[in-house]
């Protein structure tokens, strides 16, 4: 079972006023959440496409707490008016102060926020939350109808538990077959996570963002084609070397042990080192980024993850580095890029795959070397080129279009989704339209729309 076809071509979002096209660069928001580092790199690569970029967070995280942003959110969002400001964009008379000034009001400065840029990247989170509560449960889109009202254009750029919801990962995998761990076994509140958290920030971008970024193992609820994500890394930073050590040194560096699953990678690794398996380890911890790139310049294996489907950006750090990455690869889920050099890693057979990769200098070498050429897919600039271009070129081509949630997904015993929601997939799928032999009345007799 495929999850999506590549190629898709896209009609356009919905908007109520043309979308503002200037000629030459274009002045970018790029916010509001910093995960793994990408809103950084985004706007970095942006900037160094000549573009008029600003950042903005509410939330950052500690291990890029090096990195410097343009505008702090974090007592913004909740302080502005926004019934006010949505009103004056019903009624056509939105306006903005001439500068963004400290000393002005929040809903002021948002108002400068929204009225200086022309395209809106958001990561993680938007500006207008939907509720104070912990990130997770904020939700993101509420103020994209009134950027599109006012012109602008909007990306959409999830990074997975903002799209991504363990009853439709669970059934992908199932479906699949082999071997997988439910994502409510990695982490317990994930079970009982409300699919209506999700589910609204992705149908509200399907509804009116210009491109969505994502992958299949976080878009088990998607109808809508989508470009597929790239985790940005500024390569300039990164110095390649192949160590080529007859004794690999191995470097596991999670942020959440639990995640990248690793009480079963260390007791795989012991007890490969007490059968004979020579090797040094080096297990960090949640520390900074920088840390861990100093770690893998010099490291010839790093092991990533062992759970989620596909690596993330520590993956392209390691490749870029040198280093043979070991890590989750499910291809039959995860089709794009079609050849990536990973050492493929699952529960059931970790032992023998970490053992066949310890002891094999030749096999080590060959990954690092393929891995360096692959992580040039990930150059920031490169990404944030592929966003420039899906904004400004409605016919640049997609590599996805998620048929999983049309045609199979189920909702769990007792789940129901809002009837809100109901009427945005409704939404959607009348746009966007569905594959072929699923009509409207399917989703509704499955209690989706």
């Amino acid at each position: 079972m495929r999850n999506d076809t590549a190629g898709a071509r896209r009609p356009r979002p919905e908007t109520t006023t043309p979308s503002a096209h200037r000629e030459g660069p274009l002045r970018i928001f790029v916010g509001t959440c910093e995960i793994s580092g990408f809103t950084y790199e985004i706007a970095d690569g942006l900037a160094r496409l000549g573009h008029e970029v600003n950042t903005g967070l509410r939330m950052s995280g500690a291990n890029f707490a090096d990195r410097l942003y343009d505008i702090d959110l974090c007592d913004d969002t909740g302080a502005v008016a926004w019934d006010a400001l949505a009103a004056e964009v019903r009624a056509g008379a939105f306006h903005a102060p001439r500068r963004f000034s400290k000393r002005g009001t929040a809903t002021d400065r948002m108002r400068w926020i929204i009225a200086h840029h022309d395209v809106f990247v958001f990561v993680y989170g938007s500006l207008w939350p939907d509720r104070r509560a912990p990130l997770r449960f904020q939700g993101q889109g509420r103020e994209y109808p009134l950027l599109r009202a006012l012109g602008k254009r909007i990306v959409s750029y999830f990074v997975g538990p903002d799209a991504r919801h363990c009853a439709a990962y669970d059934q992908q995998l199932a479906q699949l077959g082999g071997p997988f761990t439910p994502l409510g076994a990695i982490v317990p509140s994930w079970a009982v996570d409300p699919i209506a958290r999700p589910l609204r920030n992705v149908r509200r971008a399907e509804c009116y963002a210009d491109v969505i970024f994502s992958q299949p193992n976080q878009a088990g609820l998607a109808l809508r084609p989508y470009a597929h994500i790239d985790a940005p890394v500024d390569l300039a930073r990164f110095r390649a070397e192949v160590p080529g050590r007859e004794v690999p040194r191995v470097v596991h560096a999670p942020s959440v042990r639990a995640i990248k699953g690793s009480d079963a990678i260390e007791a795989s690794l012991a007890r490969l080192r007490a059968a004979g398996v020579r090797f040094e380890l080096q297990v960090l911890t949640d520390v900074p980024n920088a840390a861990v790139l100093d770690a893998f310049r010099e490291a010839d294996v790093v092991i990533d993850q062992l759970h989620l489907p596909m690596h993330g950006r520590l993956g392209v750090e390691a490749m870029a580095s040198g280093c043979a990455l070991a890590s989750a690869d499910r291809r039959d889920l995860e089709p794009v890029p079609a050849e990536r050099p990973v050492w493929a890693l699952d529960a059931e057979r970790l032992d023998g795959q970490l053992r066949a990769l310890l002891t094999d200098r030749a096999l080590r070498v060959r990954l690092a070397r393929e891995g360096v050429a692959y992580a040039q897919r990930h150059d920031h600039v490169a990404v944030a080129r592929r966003i420039a271009d899906c904004v400004t070129r409605p016919d640049a081509p997609l590599e996805h279009t998620p048929t999983f949630f049309a045609r199979q997904f189920r909702l769990p015993d007792g789940v129901v989704v809002p009837a809100r929601l109901k009427a945005l997939t409704a939404r959607v799928a009348q746009r966007w339209g569905l594959p072929g032999g699923v009509t409207l009345d399917d989703l509704r007799a499955r209690g989706l729309a």
